[in-house]
């Protein structure tokens, strides 16, 4: 029995061992298992948060839901006692949530994470806001209606039959007037054109890139501890927060690297309107990630072979007409492309109406409008006879055989930036006796005009160039180019080849005015002469020459500029040159001169062009008297550059002084003769006439005579060869005769006729002066048929009263002498009798 026991307690003691040795064996296998497995999962735990550290970088998002259990595996740690219970749930929680986040980076599908929902959380913050749209662009104005044809002009009323004039001899009864022609019908006016149709409103602006995916809801509370050795359950997720607004998202490529396609900011199309010589940029701004590469082209042509990319900017610093059309930029990132398409129009503000009205335009505010026009005006004596570009071109003009007094026609620009010195040209021709103002305006945008340059009145038949420079102003303004219509039919106010150009004008005859109150002004003292002028103050230094003050002032206060004689040898020079001037059209130059002494040389005035010699214009030698003279004359039109020289060289003694004062230039020839009567030549004819009944016209000329004949060398008003007279042309048979005809003059008035003529050689012809009424001859008063010799010579005629108006004729009738000339120059015609000392 105690045997039996013994075995029994040594079997449960050996099966005892051997399950405790069991035991020990599995604790220790499970342990080690147990180690191996936490530490795996810790490792690819590590592996996934470093991979979602990854993703965060590459693709920015709000907080996720991995941080949310990232965080909750980080507070576990602070509680050992749950730490075993919480670890493998997390993980396993982990590791699903990485599987679907990769599974979603494989497919390149949606955003980068959406995490489950956790206890109800509070609501997500609202995505940032797009970016707002671009403001389509306004519609372009509708094209102006074409303007009605203008009536035509009524036809004009015959003249009644002149009256019988009486017999000569006894005064009869004068003859019986003829009745006056009826007035012809005015011209019906033509329609006024439609008005063109607006602009089509521009585009809306593309909407703005969404926002971002609003911030997912809050951590759900953790459960409660569960009883110890079960896990406690997983808290309630979270609701879903509130959706952000759409927006342009990134995507992840099949890289998982975030990219956005280029797209365009603001809109696709847009018009660029350039100008003369103005710069033109067209921006494309693109956005998107990575960076675009962009790429200008202009479809259908070359881009300027001036033109510079700078970024997303297309550059042509100096725009022509030749550079309009349209353009392209194309954005290339290598994710995808995007386009934008730029209307280039150019501002044409130089217009020479040879096409159309340029970028100008009619104003809605005026009384009437400018007319495009080729040849004649139909209104005689008013208007030019072609345009001012090619001569058989167009140009515009106002027509004032209808409407009132003050009636305006405005020419409109569109509107200039107003930042820079602004130069406007202008061709105009204002001719006829009753010419009212041609103004040209600056206008701003509240339509307040300041006027920058008028003229008024009469100016010749003749185009005539005007300058000015608009300083640069803060404000964006319009020109304004204004005619006013005169009190009758004979004032059409005509314009052609204007030019706006950047900077200012060239210098012309305006910038030669000079008083000499305080210095030369512009002018400048050649190096290239003897002595210089002096600026002085009353009387010179010596007795019995030079002026006793100046002609401003006229007192001991006022300056002038003067060459002192009483030094320097006998021909020395001084000069003054004029700043280089560029007048494409003829110029009147003015001065005052005092030339008294017995030792006077010369005064003289030459045009120097750049490289060739100087040419005289005007001169005068020897002493005029104790007092200030005037002299006026025109310097021709020239395309080249040149400066104005006045030279006073010195005479044979001390008593020489010559002196200078009030230059003043004008943008045009010189005007006729203040009475109408006198002329020159230098401007045509004035207002005399040739005659209609006669077999040949005088010929206006300067210099000396061609074809080896006989004659002047030069005119007698400027004593040069660009000075003119007019002349029988010797190739006209003998006995054929030439009529000069005046003005009309008064009835029973006494006149003084006074010229001067060139009559060199025997049998030359003769020159006759007769009284007409009606174009015929009544009387003769002069007839001079002698060889006067070489040389002007000058004639003074007493013309007795008669009865009735009539005109002068001076009738040249050509003789049997070959070879010469009968010249005359130089003819006025002065109420009373002639004054025998002049």
């Amino acid at each position: 029995m105690t045997e039996s026991t013994g075995r029994t307690s040594r079997a449960l003691f050996v099966v005892a061992a051997v399950l405790f040795v069991v035991h020990n064996v599995v604790f220790v296998v499970f342990t080690v298992r147990q180690f191996n497995e936490e530490k795996l999962l810790r490792e690819q735990y590590q592996q996934q948060q470093d991979r979602l550290q990854l993703l965060k970088t590459r693709c920015p998002r709000h907080q996720t839901k991995r941080e949310t259990l990232t965080g909750r595996v980080e507070a576990t740690e602070e509680h050992p006692i749950s730490k075993r219970q919480t670890d493998a749930l997390l993980e396993r929680l982990i590791t699903e949530q990485e599987l679907i986040l990769e599974k979603h980076c494989s497919n390149g599908t949606g955003f980068c994470v959406q995490g489950e929902k956790g206890d109800t959380g509070q609501m997500g913050d609202t995505g940032p806001k797009g970016l707002p749209g671009t403001v389509g662009q306004q519609g372009e104005m509708g094209d102006n209606g074409t303007q009605g044809i203008q009536g035509l002009p009524g036809v004009k009323g015959q003249a009644g039959e002149s009256g019988e004039p009486g017999l000569k001899g006894e005064p009869g009864f004068d003859g019986v007037k003829g009745d006056k022609g009826l007035p012809g019908e005015r011209g019906v006016q033509g329609d006024r054109g439609v008005k063109g149709t607006p602009g089509l409103k521009g585009a809306k602006g593309i909407k703005g890139d969404a926002g971002m995916t609003g911030d997912p809801g809050v951590k759900g509370e953790p459960g409660g501890v569960g009883v110890k050795g079960e896990v406690g359950l997983p808290g309630v997720k979270g609701s879903k927060g509130e959706q952000g607004l759409p927006g342009k998202s990134p995507y992840l490529d099949p890289n998982c690297t975030c990219v956005v396609q280029p797209y365009i900011i603001g809109p696709t199309t847009e018009t660029i309107v350039g100008g003369d010589t103005g710069v033109v940029i067209l921006n494309c701004t693109v956005g998107g990630d990575p960076p675009s590469t962009i790429t200008w082209m202009k479809p259908g042509s070359t881009l300027p072979t001036n033109a510079t990319q700078r970024g997303n900017l297309l550059i042509i610093p100096v725009s022509k007409a030749t550079d309009a059309g349209e353009y392209k930029c194309r954005a290339d990132n290598g994710v995808g492309q995007a386009e934008k398409t730029f209307k280039v129009n150019f501002l044409a503000l130089s217009c020479d109406f040879e096409r159309d009205f340029c970028s100008w335009s009619q104003s809605q505010t005026d009384n009437t409008d400018w007319i495009y026009h080729t040849g004649g005006t139909p209104t005689a004596s008013t208007g030019p006879s072609s345009d001012h570009t090619t001569g058989h071109g167009y140009y515009i003009y106002l027509e004032t055989s209808s409407g009132s007094i003050n009636d305006k026609a405005e020419l409109v620009s569109p509107f200039l930036g107003g930042n820079t010195v602004t130069c406007v040209q202008l061709w105009y021709h204002m001719f006829g006796p009753d010419i009212n103002s041609l103004t040209v305006y600056t206008e701003l945008k509240d339509g307040s005009r300041t006027p920058v340059w008028r003229e008024d009145g009469d100016q010749g038949n003749q185009w005539n160039h005007m300058a000015v420079t608009i300083p640069a102003t803060s404000q964006p303004y319009k020109l304004v180019l204004e005619a006013k219509r005169g009190k009758s039919i004979e004032g059409d106010i005509a314009l052609d080849d204007i030019e706006v150009t950047h900077g200012a004008c060239p210098m012309t005859a305006l910038d030669l005015n000079c008083d000499f109150e305080s210095d030369l002004c512009l002018w400048k003292q050649a190096k290239d002469d003897e002595k210089d002028l002096m600026l002085n103050s009353g009387p010179t230094s010596s007795t019995q020459t030079g002026p006793p003050a100046d002609h401003t002032l006229k007192d001991a206060s006022g300056h002038y500029f003067y060459l002192e004689a009483s030094i320097g040898r006998t021909g020395d020079t001084a000069r003054i040159v004029s700043p280089l001037l560029t007048n494409k059209g003829a110029m009147c130059l003015s001065l005052w001169y005092h030339m008294w002494g017995s030792g006077i040389g010369s005064l003289n005035i030459y045009v120097q062009k750049a490289g060739e010699a100087k040419k005289l214009i005007w001169t005068h030698s020897g002493s005029q008297g104790n007092e200030w003279k005037l002299a006026t004359f025109t310097v021709p039109a020239s395309a080249e550059q040149y400066y104005i020289v006045i030279e006073m060289v010195k005479g044979s003694n001390p008593y020489g002084d010559i002196a200078i004062d009030d230059i003043t230039g004008t943008t045009k020839a010189c005007p006729p003769p203040a009475n109408g009567l006198d002329c020159d030549f230098e401007n045509q004819l004035c207002r005399w006439t040739q005659g209609t009944n006669d077999d040949f016209d005088w010929t206006i000329k300067s210099g000396p005579p061609t074809r080896g004949y006989k004659g002047p060398q030069m005119d007698h008003t400027l004593q040069t060869d660009s000075g003119h007279y007019i002349y029988l042309d010797p190739k006209f048979a003998s006995a054929e005769t030439a009529w000069l005809v005046s003005p009309l003059l008064s009835a029973n008035t006494i006149y003084c006729l006074d010229f001067w003529y060139y009559m060199d050689g025997q049998n030359i012809g003769s020159l006759r002066i007769r009284r007409m009424v009606f174009n015929v001859p009544v009387d003769t008063v002069d007839e001079m048929d002698a060889d006067a010799g070489v040389g002007w010579h000058h004639t003074r005629l007493n013309i007795a009263s008669y009865w009735t108006q009539y005109n002068l004729n001076v009738e040249g009738v050509r003789g049997t002498a070959f070879n010469s000339y009968i010249a005359i120059d130089d003819v006025k015609i002065i109420k009373g009798v002639c004054n025998k000392n002049l």
